[in-house]
């Protein structure tokens, strides 16, 4: 799913355990995308 957010043109701005949170250079808001399986 990371390379997919990559992939649209969102850029990863940090990792908080298995919140990655992104943010696209077009919008305001950041997206925080927990990843499944992850702890």
């Amino acid at each position: 799913i990371c390379r997919l957010a990559e992939g649209l043109g969102f850029e990863l701005r940090r990792v908080s355990g298995s919140h990655h949170i992104f943010a696209h250079p077009r919008l305001v808001e950041r997206y925080d995308l927990k990843l499944e399986g992850e702890s």
